[in-house]
């Protein structure tokens, strides 16, 4: 009938703009620089972006991470290397924002957990190789460090500075032609 025709459509308009209003998912933004002392080929560069896309596919907090790759001169037989900018945190900020961003049961799991705080207490094992409980309230107990893009996913920093990598990539010139840059039909090619 008409005003049943009528009625779905309305239906299905309303469900359609829901569908648009809702939130998009967010993802993390990687923005690769190319800091090689030789810019890497096109194919080396697909190569970072498709990696970069994958984990921005799976990771939903809205941050902007840095990252400067290269291929350089690395010494022999190495195949790569990496590092991360680090900050120091109070643990008790930490425990605070991972309470806030906890969304699954397995992060509720984790949250709860984690020490109470202000300090953390904990075995150490001493210069002399003995373990004693390191309960004392000093920096060791109540600082945690953790790489920068960790702390912007959590909200602990709002540094988001271009000229500031949050890591570094390099990959060893030797051996760039050894790398497969690009899957097909989702497999890395068998002769890589």
């Amino acid at each position: 009938t008409p005003a049943r025709r009528t009625r779905d459509s309305a239906a299905l308009a309303l469900a359609l703009a829901l569908v648009a209003a809702a939130p998009q998912a967010q993802a993390v933004d990687f923005v690769l620089t190319d800091v090689g002392t030789t810019p890497m080929s096109a194919q080396q560069y697909a190569g970072f972006q498709a990696a970069a896309n994958f984990w921005s596919s799976r990771l939903t907090d809205k941050v902007t991470v840095y990252i400067n790759i290269s291929f350089s001169d690395l010494g022999a037989n190495v195949l790569g290397s990496t590092t991360t900018d680090r900050t120091t945190i109070d643990y008790s900020a930490l425990r605070s924002r991972l309470t806030t961003d906890a969304r699954s049961a397995t992060d509720f799991s984790a949250v709860s957990h984690l020490q109470t705080g202000p300090a953390l207490s904990f075995l150490a094992t001493q210069g002399d190789l003995t373990t004693r409980l390191d309960n004392d309230g000093s920096v060791n107990n109540t600082k945690l460090v953790l790489t920068t893009a960790n702390a912007k996913a959590l909200g602990l920093t709002t540094v988001n500075n271009a000229g500031t990598p949050d890591a570094r990539i390099s990959f060893a010139n030797a051996f760039a032609n050894s790398f497969a840059y690009s899957r097909v039909n989702g497999q890395v090619p068998g002769n890589k």
